[in-house]
């Protein structure tokens, strides 16, 4: 037997159908079947439905007791809702996954690891160290306690705090080599210009009141340029391509001046025996060792020159010549010193480029005026007071913005120094950079500091993105840890931006709302991902990405 359906067609066009219970008999004299009606059950919309289920549950107790226990069932589980467990961030944590291995760096760890009966939790402990820098910074212990509970990552299922100062001590232990194994391997994968590495220092604060003692340690107090000169720090050197990649880092102790670090940034990259190489540095390296410390082996170097604090500077500015334009709001002049017709009696000839913007001379200019102008407001305002010498006079004196400008007479009183004036209108907009390297043509030589901006844009991509600051370690072995997984976070970073040409704060707020979803329904538990927008599988595309597949566990 079986529902039979039929239906009419009414003349307003609408349709009714009828059910019918119905079997097939077969009919001996036509030697055909027939359909023979048991018993019309009436228009379909007007059925009875709860009769209907009581007569197939009592066909079914009789013909098929077990699969009425089974439909049963599955009808009360149909009846409870789905019941989601938990939600956990997984998309950031996939991307960098895919990162990681493709630079090597998965590859290079395991093989330091062979052998070790924790390998691969030390493994994974090191990646998550990393990419939680890039994701949501953390202590080591936030990690454990707090971090790891809000991802989803099961190849973290055993990891216990230990194994996270273990993995530390082999970011240090293995840091040589895994930057140069990384280095060549991004050079080839990303096909980097590696002619030109710059190089800067930054300085990076600890959290404690005294010093490491004498002759021990690297937290010792500096130059601060975190503004922090109460606190002990550590000197941060790193080296980046054109391309904002960082090469390589080096830790030096607190009280290291940027001049004494450049010998060794040199000899650690001699060994890599990179091929032609312009070292590109700021003026706070400028010294002669180091400058023939650049220059060794044939390398070349650009180099900036303070203009206030050289007395070759003020020799450059003295030379007569005109600018020349090169890009927008970039003009340059070559300067030799000394001259051809100087060098008889000289010993060393040096090229000097004399670089100017003029839409920052303009503004410089405004502002010196605007400076000026409030100045002579705050001196007339002192020459109406009794007092020769009143503290507003000290704070003049004192100031940052007002002090520069002023010279204080024999009689005490303050005036504006129109020499100091000239001269410092004569710097409007200018800046100045010593070569070697006869190759490189002025403009070369200009564009090339100007991208001395990377390095500068990693440090603050390092200190408010991925907070390498301030530091809680202590022992020379975990603080230099500590840094190379900065260091190799915002290398994560970089390669996500340099192949997308998006921000890493876009890409990782887009990953974010990559989750796994746990939830209990009628078939038991089921673990998948979101589904993936299209922004999303957009960058997985572009970064040359497997998605990650929708269900990862069910039953």
């Amino acid at each position: 037997m079986y529902i039979r359906t039929t239906q009419r067609k009414n003349r307003d066009g609408s349709v009714v159908r009828y059910l019918q219970l119905a079997e097939s008999v077969w009919d001996a004299e036509r030697q055909r079947s027939q359909t023979r009606i048991v018993y019309n059950l009436g228009r379909e919309e007007d059925l009875d439905v709860q009769a209907m289920r009581r007569l197939a549950r009592s066909v079914l107790r009789i013909a098929c007791p077990d699969d009425l226990e089974r439909l049963e069932v599955e009808a009360e589980a149909l009846g409870q809702p789905i019941r989601i467990q938990w939600a956990r961030e997984f998309g950031g944590l996939y991307l960098l996954r895919a990162l990681w291995e493709r630079l090597g760096l998965g590859e290079e760890i395991r093989r330091a690891l062979k052998g070790r009966p924790t390998a691969a939790l030390l493994a994974e402990a090191a990646f998550l160290i990393v990419a939680n820098r890039a994701l949501a910074p953390e202590s080591k212990l936030g990690l454990y306690e707090r971090w790891l509970g809000d991802v989803y990552w099961p190849e973290a299922e055993g990891l216990e705090l230990h194994h996270l100062y273990l993995a530390m001590d082999l970011l240090a232990e293995e840091k040589e080599r895994l930057e140069e194994a990384v280095f060549f391997r991004v050079a080839d994968l990303l096909s980097l210009d590696v002619d030109l590495l710059f190089y800067d220092t930054t300085s990076v604060y600890f959290e404690i009141d005294d010093e490491d003692p004498e002759g021990q340690g690297l937290r010792k107090r500096g130059h601060s340029k975190d503004h922090r000169p109460d606190a002990p720090q550590v000197v941060v050197g790193l080296a980046v391509t054109r391309d904002g990649l960082p090469v390589k880092s080096w830790v030096f102790a607190g009280n290291t001046p940027d001049v004494s670090t450049i010998e060794t940034v040199k000899r650690d990259l001699a060994g890599w025996r990179l091929n032609r190489v312009v070292y590109v540095a700021d003026g706070g390296c400028i010294s002669e060792r180091n400058l023939e410390a650049l220059a060794r082996g044939g390398s070349g170097y650009i180099v900036g020159v303070p203009l206030r604090k050289s007395n070759e500077a003020a020799d450059v500015l003295s030379r007569p010549g005109r600018f020349r334009r090169v890009a927008d709001n970039l003009e340059v002049k070559e300067v030799c010193l000394p001259s051809e017709a100087e060098a008889a009696v000289a010993t060393k000839r040096r090229r000097y480029i004399l670089c100017r913007n003029p839409e920052e001379a303009k503004r410089q200019k405004a502002q010196r005026a605007e400076i000026l102008r409030l100045l002579d407001a705050e001196l007339e305002a002192l020459e109406g007071r009794r007092a020769v010498h009143p503290k507003a006079a000290c704070a003049l004196m004192a100031s940052r913005r007002f002090g520069p400008y002023l010279k204080q007479l024999k009689s005490g009183r303050l005036r504006i120094d129109r020499t100091k004036v000239a001269r410092e209108e004569k710097l409007d907009g200018k800046w100045l950079l010593l070569t070697n390297d006869v190759s490189l043509s002025s403009e070369d030589v200009a564009l090339g500091y100007k991208q001395l901006i990377r390095v500068e844009e990693s440090f603050r991509r390092l200190k408010h993105g991925i907070d390498i600051r301030p530091l809680y370690h202590r022992t020379e072995e975990r603080i230099h840890a500590h840094v190379f997984a900065c260091i190799l976070a915002l290398l994560l970073e970089r390669v996500a931006e340099r192949e997308t040409g998006r921000s890493w704060s876009d890409i990782r707020q887009h990953f974010s709302r990559l989750k796994m979803v746990a939830y209990d329904g009628p078939g038991g538990r089921v673990v998948q991902t979101t589904e993936r927008t299209p922004d999303q599988l957009k960058l997985l595309k572009t970064l040359n990405i497997e998605p990650p597949k929708l269900v990862h566990h069910a039953g």
